[in-house]
């Protein structure tokens, strides 16, 4: 991009009679624009970033106060997440991403945009007890 507006520049310079400290400004203030609009797209996307590990804590500590013995998470960043969250507490909970006919379940967590996994697990959502931005929590009736 850089290339192609330089040359562009360089052109355009050859072609009309602007001095070329008015062109080096020009081209100054042009760079410096640009790069504030990448900083503030980087910015943006960082402060996104924040909200959304603070939103996956909040969600740990609400499981955390129920003590739940085993939950299914059918969002895998989710799931690599509160792994993580529940071995740094040094607490024991089962997580899964499939349902196990074996094994009872606290909770089911679900990304909000998509629950068409529910179904395929054949999984009877209970009542919602927790939602964020990015995912609910509910307790499950029937596996």
């Amino acid at each position: 991009m850089y290339v192609v507006l330089s040359a562009l520049f360089l052109w355009l310079l050859d072609i009309t009679n602007v001095s070329k400290k008015f062109a080096l400004g020009l081209a100054g203030f042009g760079i410096i624009l640009y790069s504030s609009v990448q900083v503030y797209h980087v910015q943006k996307s960082l402060i996104s970033g924040l909200i959304e590990e603070e939103q996956r804590k909040e969600a740990f500590l609400w499981l955390k106060q129920y003590k739940p013995d085993n939950i299914i998470v059918l969002d895998p960043m989710y799931k690599l997440y509160l792994n993580h969250y529940f071995k740094i507490a040094n607490l024991n909970c089962g997580i899964y991403s499939v349902k196990i006919a074996e094994l009872e379940y606290d909770y089911i967590v679900l990304p909000k945009s998509n629950r068409s996994q529910v179904k395929e697990q054949n999984l009877v959502l209970g009542e919602e007890m927790y939602q964020n931005d990015f995912v609910k929590i509910y307790s499950l009736i029937g596996y």
